[in-house]
């Protein structure tokens, strides 16, 4: 165990800060979800979808242990089970692994491959319209025109360039598509909410989802024996082991640490890349409307481009600090393992920040670190003890604070951390704060 601790300290990811780290997840996340399809291609599905699913989850619950024993040796597992935790938790994990993989295959089953991949993507524009209420968070025009552009580019690639629309007899299977993108979308917001442990969530999840499944067999007494084909143990092995398994860490952990439109417009490229990769691999002929796809994904990530590491507006309830820009920073400390911290900031509480200039009739910047029972607060000039340098240099880069501002930041149960702000905001009268829009306009 202890050369375990030594290779994850030595490691480059061991030493690559949150960002970056962030970036490596959802770079793996892409190129996996491009490479499976193709495979199973390859090698032809010849399995049922119910079978096919439930002996998926078997191989991805096996992985799932596995993955949370040697990231926590299990204790984000054990912490889902608190009364604030388990049932929203548990909520998430059957829509996003049972509901969503059922859904989506179903939908499939009455439409063709590529009305699916491009209805069930509409999970990233849903993203964007519940972000606002089950986050609190602000999505930006920017950030609108963003994943329109990528949904275009999906759209295009989808219906080989004739943009042709949806036959009215696949109503009911793009009503089970649509169910299905719902269902991801709820699942993300519910984790990036509840700032679980990302292998501990797949772990409950995925047992969660094999246990209703087969229920779900039993119930309507679905055959599920299988001819132990190549093709067939592959499709097995590629969805339990990449897609159900690894890939829905990565999925989940990418949201974790980068802003949510950026991982939705990065996960657009994933039909283009695999219609590209496939013509390069297995011969798939080149068309030329994937050019026009492939600059309208370009333009999208060009605007999208600012999105990483740059910290959401959180929508405040206080009256007292409507016109301010607060930043949510709850992704600053994905990698923070202080007890105190993670006790703060686990169920639905938030790590949220302004910024006041020094010197302004604000004495901010002399502030200690302080706390009650539901939240702490703290700055960036004196941190809290258990926050680290790299962590304070991250949430100054994504709130861009600059030379003469003070990042005042709270950790715990919004509706406190709000309170303490606005008395900080009334305190310091003549203070310059950064207002909502992101410019140089002061109050």
């Amino acid at each position: 165990m202890e050369s375990i601790k030594f290779l994850r300290k030595t490691s480059v990811i061991g030493v690559m800060d949150t960002k970056r780290k962030g970036f490596l997840v959802l770079a793996v996340l892409v190129l996996e979800s491009v490479f499976v399809p193709i495979a199973l291609d390859v090698g032809g599905l010849q399995i049922g979808v119910a079978p096919l699913l439930l002996y998926s989850l078997l191989i991805a619950s096996g992985i799932g242990a596995l993955a949370s024993y040697l990231d926590d040796r299990g204790r984000g597992f054990v912490e889902l089970f608190s009364r604030k935790m388990f049932l929203p938790m548990l909520a998430a994990g059957l829509l996003g692994y049972a509901a969503t993989m059922l859904l989506q295959g179903l939908g499939t089953v009455g439409t063709n491959p590529s009305v699916s991949a491009v209805v069930w993507r509409s999970w990233v524009i849903m993203l964007a319209i519940l972000t606002p209420v089950m986050l609190r968070q602000k999505v930006t025009r920017k950030e609108y025109l963003g994943i329109g552009l990528g949904m275009l580019s999906v759209y295009i690639v989808m219906t080989g360039g004739t943009l042709v629309g949806i036959n009215a007899q696949e109503a009911p299977f793009i009503a089970m598509l649509l169910l299905s993108g719902f269902a991801m979308t709820v699942s993300t917001l519910l984790m990036k909410r509840y700032s679980a442990s990302t292998t501990g969530f797949n772990l409950l999840a995925v047992l969660a989802s094999l246990f209703f499944m087969a229920f779900f067999v039993f119930a309507y007494h679905l055959n599920i024996s299988v001819s132990l084909s190549n093709s067939t143990i592959l499709s097995i092995l590629l969805l339990g082991v990449m897609e159900t398994g690894l890939g829905a860490i990565l999925y989940y952990e990418a949201f974790k640490r980068l802003n949510n439109a950026f991982v939705g417009g990065a996960m657009l490229s994933v039909p283009l890349l695999t219609v590209l990769f496939s013509a390069v691999m297995v011969g798939t002929p080149f068309a030329p409307y994937y050019i026009v796809a492939a600059a309208l994904l370009g333009a999208a990530m060009f605007v999208l481009r600012d999105q990483p590491s740059e910290a959401p507006q959180h929508i405040t309830s206080s009256d007292v600090l409507k016109g301010l820009w607060m930043f949510d920073i709850t992704s600053a400390f994905v990698d923070n393992k202080s007890e105190e911290i993670n006790g703060y900031i686990r169920g639905d509480n938030r790590a949220l920040a302004i910024k006041i200039r020094d010197g302004t009739g604000s004495n901010a910047h002399d502030m200690e670190p302080h706390a009650d029972e539901s939240c702490f607060i703290f700055t960036d000039k004196k941190p809290h003890p258990r926050v680290s340098e790299q962590e304070i240099l991250f949430i100054k880069e994504m709130m861009g604070v600059e030379n003469g501002e003070t990042a005042v930041i709270g950790i715990g149960d919004t509706s406190q951390i709000e309170s303490a702000f606005a008395g900080i905001y009334e305190d310091s009268t003549g203070a310059h704060f950064t207002k909502t829009e992101k410019s140089d306009n002061k109050i």
